[in-house]
């Protein structure tokens, strides 16, 4: 769900999101992914990414991708005031494969 927010709430833009994939490193880490985690994993987002996209057109403006610095010193609640982020809350339930994220 991150890259949908990325995607869409910031000033980096879908287009230049989905360029990024081209890159060599992108492409490894996609060969070690499985068909079928991948078309699982798909399939659940199906309901947050509307919900993710409606809300990233909300924002009052889009995230800084490139000049993010000066944010980093600030409140969390005033961040999202400023850009009227509302963060979607996703209640934690085991994958149907069996995947964990990786830390």
């Amino acid at each position: 769900m991150v890259k949908t927010w990325t995607a869409f709430g910031t000033t980096l833009g879908f287009w230049k999101h989905i360029a990024a994939y081209s890159r060599e490193e992108t492409n490894e880490i996609v060969k070690k992914l499985s068909v079928r985690g991948v078309l699982v994993t798909f399939f659940m987002s199906l309901v947050l990414m509307p919900k993710i996209i409606i809300r990233c057109r909300a924002m009052s403006k889009p995230w800084p991708w490139a000049e993010h610095e000066k944010y980093l010193d600030r409140k969390l609640v005033d961040i999202r005031r400023e850009f009227n982020i509302k963060p979607v809350i996703v209640k934690p339930r085991p994958h149907p494969l069996g995947l964990h994220p990786q830390i």
